[in-house]
């Protein structure tokens, strides 16, 4: 049967949700919506927190997570997939050979991994254990990875003190543990006038400024920039012009937060 409705491109993230509504798979629906792409929020975590602390975390079984993506799977299989906070290693694992099962007969599935170590309020999400799993599990399986400057250097075992001057290096190191493309981010480093992100892809490979813009309301900024980047890629645009498509509504959306 025809239909005079086009269908939106599809895109799933694997994420936690946000009690306050400011980060999470909340972030990641109005970063879809931007796109006019449908999300299929699959929860990975269920977080107590607001703008200012997290409260509580605690993942979801991994079972439940793969019924959620086997559910998918069945009737509305995304075009990318993209991932937050998965909560647990068990949780790692069962996205990864899920990935591996829909690429079998989906080799175009795109993965924007999104490594959320900690929350913009400083709250730790992961381990040394679910370190290691991103670093084996999830990046080489990676169309684009969208760390910010401490995740970088704790994905790669290093100190959180790198400065811009180690961006390009950081992302290369990153790239050799798998990743196709890494968008580096620098919106964590408040002292510096510029927020200077690093991408380093197959179709490009430099910086990506625009002047720090003085707003406190900077929580969800890494969902938004990761779901962004993934509702591009679903569009079918290369992943160089994805990354710099979702710095621009990352900005956009600094902005707009008054």
């Amino acid at each position: 049967m025809s239909s005079d409705f086009p269908i939106r491109p599809r895109i799933a993230s694997v994420a936690g949700t946000d009690s306050g509504g400011g980060a999470g798979l909340s972030a990641d629906q109005r970063a879809a919506q931007a796109f006019d792409v449908h999300l299929c929020p699959v929860v990975a975590a269920v977080t107590a927190q607001h703008s200012r602390a997290v409260r509580h975390v605690e993942a979801l079984s991994p079972a439940l997570l793969q019924a959620q993506l086997d559910a998918l799977a069945e009737d509305l299989p995304p075009a990318a997939i993209k991932t937050g906070l998965l909560g647990s290693v068990a949780n790692a694992r069962v996205l990864a050979r899920w990935v591996d099962a829909q690429r079998r007969h989906q080799t175009d599935l795109a993965l924007v991994v999104d490594p959320v170590l900690r929350a913009s309020t400083g709250a730790p999400f992961a381990d040394a254990e679910l370190l290691t799993a991103y670093r084996e599990e999830l990046l080489p399986r990676a169309t684009l990875v969208t760390p910010n400057r401490r995740e970088a250097s704790a994905l790669l075992g290093q100190k959180d003190e790198a400065g811009p001057e180690a961006l390009p290096a950081q992302a290369t190191a990153l790239r050799a543990l798998g990743a196709q493309a890494v968008l580096l981010t620098g919106g964590d480093a408040l002292d510096e006038t510029q927020a200077l992100d690093w991408l380093d892809s197959p179709q490009a490979r430099g910086g990506l400024a625009h002047p720090r813009i003085a707003t406190p309301h900077s929580h969800g900024t890494g969902c938004t920039l990761a779901t962004a980047a993934a509702a591009a890629l679903a569009r079918g645009f290369p992943v160089a012009d994805a990354a710099v498509l979702a710095k621009l509504l990352t900005t956009h959306a600094l902005r707009q937060a008054g």
